[in-house]
């Protein structure tokens, strides 16, 4: 069985959620970055959180996604504050290569929007594609419609003029995620001289509910280095991208944490 193939939801050791056609952000961090015992706690709290969720009607989600927020700042606050390591991300070589895997594999499987790569962590806001040519130039020129059963496609027309829906699939996370984390792995550890995980082995992931929360995250991605105490503002921050498509939109005020909305 293929794991990295798209599914709308899965699980490995944390839940996962993809709806076809979402934003999401993606936080990924270094083996060893938090102690067991801790992420040991926190991956049962989240596998919860996302029990409740699944079971609970779109009036009831809100408070549930809040919980998902308050446990995400915990989740980062122990990212925050770790002193002893590992920061393999300190060094520009291996940030420049987190930050190069990010764009290499932009505009074939995914729309890039931000990234930042932090000295234990990383965070990265994108949107999977559509595996063919034909489905991503439907999805850029927002062409794709819902069938009845609620399947995203786009509409052609057959020989005889009438109109037919395509579905389309889209890249996995699963897939992306494995891509950019086997490349900067192998070549980090070739770099610094090591062998063994590089990474941890799985990744945390929340998709955008709205164009506001996608522009909150945006911010929040921008401005983490600014809550972590790194820097003062977010620009002097060498290892933050944004897309050209997100300027002017987004905020430069600071950003403390996630606000999700059902």
């Amino acid at each position: 069985m293929n794991t990295l193939k798209y599914k709308k939801q899965y699980r490995r050791r944390l839940p996962h959620i993809q709806p076809p056609g979402a934003t999401f952000f993606i936080t990924f961090r270094l083996a060893g970055s938090i102690p067991s015992e801790v992420w040991k706690e926190l991956r049962e709290r989240l596998d919860l959180i996302y029990s409740e969720l699944a079971e609970e009607s779109a009036d009831e989600q809100a408070s549930v996604l809040e919980r998902e927020r308050l446990w995400f700042q915990e989740y980062e606050e122990h990212l925050h504050s770790m002193r002893d390591g590992p920061f393999w991300l300190k060094d520009e070589r291996i940030a420049a290569l987190v930050a190069g895997a990010f764009h290499h594999l932009a505009g074939d499987r995914y729309r890039l929007d931000a990234f930042c790569v932090m000295p234990n962590h990383a965070h990265v806001v994108l949107m999977p594609f559509p595996t063919t040519e034909a489905g991503k130039a439907a999805c850029l020129n927002n062409q794709l419609v819902k069938d009845r059963e609620g399947n995203l496609g786009y509409l052609v027309k057959d020989e005889h003029g009438e109109r037919q829906f395509v579905a389309v699939t889209f890249h996995s996370l699963a897939s992306i995620m494995h891509s950019i984390k086997r490349h900067t792995a192998l070549e980090a550890n070739r770099l610094l001289g090591r062998s063994g995980a590089f990474w941890q082995d799985e990744s945390y992931d929340h998709y955008t509910r709205d164009h506001e929360e996608w522009l909150r995250t945006i911010g929040y991605v921008l401005n983490n280095p600014v809550k972590a105490g790194i820097v003062k503002e977010w620009q002097e921050w060498r290892w933050n991208w944004r897309s050209e498509e997100t300027v002017g939109q987004v905020s430069n005020l600071p950003h403390s944490f996630l606000r999700m909305k059902p």
